[in-house]
């Protein structure tokens, strides 16, 4: 009875192990074949290789990537011989009896096209097994190698534009404070970088009115690309020098601004050439129009000595002749010839300069002119004043007179008008003249130099304006022209 029991027992146990060895086998073998899914679905190249470095096993990647297309392709040849052109640092022998984990970076050439690797070594043993053997997952970072390189090379790129480009370079962060800069700019301020970082760059303009905050803010909100201007920035010892300023946002790539990138360029010699141009333009529209009021003076002069010496002789002469031709009647082709004369010479008193404009004024002046203009060229002049007093300077009212004489000549010669009217109005404490006709008009949007009549309207333009005065002119094609001319009358003379 005893042994039967004990028996029974060591049965029991038996089947006890035999279902516990079943059990463990089944979750080895399960964890095997899962260990196996996981070595043939990934990305990268494992190998495993005997302690020479003779490939025993490779999974899919591998065979791919290593062109061993074939299954078992690779097998039993050294690992190194899969890696076509390999170039790493470490020393094969070395590989073979690793301390541990080893990892290094090498390069092949398949088909003499590069490619980057990061290779790494694991000693394992099988259980009962003395040969070491070891795992090989080498991985392919061939893109990611050559981004990076890109990337080191767009680097290298923009640090030598920064440093190297004649034109100032500002980095700022959004808070507008200063980050990085240039040596260019370093040179043009006279200031270290190191004064300069952390300063905000609303400091660098030497006026307040030189920082333009609220194009910055539209910058920040994209609703510019970028902002231009011209300022003056100051300089380290308190000079002021000229920059034009163009500024924009570095955006990452989900378009979120993180950086302000700002272009300093040295224009101070062009603002001085500017500057010299303009000095010298002024000095021309002074000489020129102190050659007119020469030329108007001896115009009057010349027509005074007409008027009062050649003037009274003749008519003298008349006086005499009209005695003594009623005795001798072959004197009277002389009278007429004398009577002419003085015809002649009172028209040429009038057109060198009319004596009206001195005596009476401009207002006579001005309607006499139009009434000769309608005379001697057919075209219908109206003339119309506002009946208010005008105290003008006498250089003006000599200007304003040659301005109207020389636009009229210009309806005569190139409008092909049939009517034009000349108006006077007083405008608080300006003159207005308007002179406007209904003939073919021009293009005033393009350059006054390009129309007929540019060498007229220059001169009136440079003339009325070099006393203070304005000119506007409107045209339209087949419409019609008008011209106003604008001067500032006496003001210390407007209760008289």
């Amino acid at each position: 009875m005893i042994n039967t029991t004990e028996n029974f027992g060591q049965t029991v146990d038996r089947q006890h192990e035999t279902g516990v060895r079943r059990r463990l086998e089944e979750k080895v073998s399960l964890l095997q074949e899962f260990n196996d899914l996981l070595i043939e679905s990934s990305g990268d190249c494992i190998l495993v290789v005997d302690g020479d470095g003779i490939v025993l096993s490779m999974n899919n990647t591998g065979r791919e990537s290593l062109r061993c297309s074939v299954e078992g392709g690779g097998l039993g040849r050294h690992w190194v011989e899969l890696f076509e052109g390999l170039d790493t640092k470490v020393r094969y022998t070395e590989l073979k009896i690793p301390k541990g984990r080893s990892t290094f970076q090498a390069t092949s050439r398949p088909g003499g096209r590069l490619k980057f690797w990061n290779i790494t070594f694991t000693a394992f043993n099988r259980h009962g097994d003395s040969e070491q053997r070891f795992v090989v997952v080498a991985r392919d970072v061939t893109e990611h190698m050559l981004v990076e390189r890109a990337l080191r090379q767009s680097e290298e790129a923009f640090r030598k534009l920064f440093e190297e480009n004649p034109i100032g370079i500002v980095l700022a962060g959004l808070d507008f404070t200063i980050t990085q800069v240039n040596n260019a700019v370093c040179a043009l301020l006279g200031f270290s970088e190191r004064e300069l970082i952390g300063r905000k760059l609303s400091s660098l303009p030497a006026a307040t009115n030189g920082w333009h905050g609220h194009e910055m803010e539209q910058l920040l909100r994209g609703e510019l690309r970028s902002c231009q201007n011209e300022t003056m920035l100051a300089t380290k010892r308190k000079h002021s020098v000229w920059a034009h300023l163009t500024t924009s946002v570095l955006r990452d790539a989900e378009n979120v601004p993180f950086r302000l990138f700002q272009m300093v360029e040295n224009i101070q010699d062009r603002k001085s050439s500017e500057e010299q141009v303009l000095a010298y333009q002024a000095q021309l529209q002074s000489l020129a129009a102190e050659l007119s009021l020469s030329e108007e003076r001896e115009r009057r002069r010349i027509a005074t000595e007409l008027h009062d010496r050649i003037g009274q002789s003749l008519a003298f002469a008349r006086l005499k002749l009209a005695g003594l031709s009623q005795e001798q009647k072959e004197l009277k082709p002389v009278q007429d010839l004398i009577e002419q004369a003085i015809v002649d010479t009172r028209s040429l008193t009038f057109e060198l300069s009319p004596p009206v404009l001195y005596e009476l004024g401009l207002v006579p002046a001005l309607e006499w002119l139009t009434r000769k203009i309608e005379q001697e060229h057919g075209v219908q002049t109206r003339f119309h004043d506002d009946g208010q007093p005008k105290p003008l300077d006498e250089n003006f009212r000599i200007v304003l007179f040659q301005a109207v004489r020389e636009l009229l000549v210009n309806v005569v010669k190139h409008a092909r008008a049939r009517h034009a009217q000349v108006l006077l109005r007083r405008d608080s404490d300006a003159l207005r003249v308007i002179i406007e006709d209904d003939g073919v008009g021009f293009e005033v949007s393009k350059s006054i130099s390009e129309a007929p009549r540019s060498f007229g309207l220059f001169n009136v333009r440079e003339r009325v304006e070099y006393l203070g005065g304005k000119v506007k002119i409107r045209s339209v094609n087949n419409c019609g022209t008008r011209v106003t001319l604008i001067a500032p009358l006496k003001v210390e003379t407007r209760e008289q």
